[in-house]
């Protein structure tokens, strides 16, 4: 229950793993690790009660923390009038035919959560309600308490608060960078071009330290730009 469908086309390519290039998987994967501390992906091979009520009790506590931080920005003036102009944006590019031309010109985290907050949002609230009334009705008491207390220690622990990660490593911003441009990261050829890109997007030299380090880091999450190998030969 909890695959919800994503209302906009162009978000497969950050939402669906399937259309993912594999290094935005595997950072994906590192910043779910942040926010989801109780709930290792590895542990979930087998699937309990207590788990499945961990990772609800975890989303639903990111979400609340999301509410939050929303009417914080309620609350401020100039938040108002750039949330006004990305609905407004959403709102003339939505009935158009053909519109992934003006989706794809409009910033990712926009439209990002600009589907949060009108898709996501609701249904996995709907979803959270009805996985209550069904631990109440499967009639096993033990499997009802183990999901309940699991969702209680998901939903104590915010991985999310006042707008970013709480559980931030050296790497944060970079898994997060790799994630919200790896379209425009794996047209890249080079790791020194990788480089070049990070630097004139809001990173340093002071960030990323010295070349060695940002080698193995793309071997670690098994980003490979460019093009390896000869070229495939013709079957003529």
């Amino acid at each position: 229950m909890q695959d919800l469908k994503i209302s906009n086309p162009v978000l497969a390519r950050y939402l669906d793993p399937d259309q993912a290039p594999k290094f935005q998987s595997n950072v994906t994967v590192q910043l779910l690790r942040q926010l989801f501390p109780l709930t290792p992906i590895k542990e979930l091979t087998e699937i309990t009660p207590q788990q499945v009520g961990r990772v609800l009790g975890h989303k639903y506590a990111n979400i609340f923390a999301l509410g939050e931080y929303a009417q914080s920005l309620g609350k401020d003036r100039q938040a108002v009038e750039r949330g006004n102009a990305i609905k407004g944006k959403m709102q003339k590019a939505a009935p158009l035919t053909g519109a992934d031309k003006v989706r794809e010109e409009t910033s990712p985290v926009l439209l990002l959560v600009h589907e949060f907050v009108t898709n996501i949002m609701p249904k996995f609230e709907d979803v959270v309600q009805q996985s209550f009334k069904a631990a109440l009705k499967r009639g096993n008491y033990q499997e009802a308490l183990d999901f309940f207390r699991g969702f209680a220690e998901g939903f104590a622990i915010k991985g999310f608060k006042d707008g970013k990660i709480v559980r931030t490593t050296e790497a944060t911003e970079l898994h997060l960078r790799m994630f919200m441009e790896s379209q425009r990261i794996k047209k890249l050829r080079t790791v020194r071009e990788l480089r070049g890109f990070l630097l004139q997007n809001g990173f340093t030299e002071e960030t990323l330290r010295d070349d060695e380090r940002l080698q193995k880091y793309c071997y670690r999450i098994r980003y490979a730009p460019g093009k390896r190998g000869r070229p495939a030969k013709s079957k003529k």
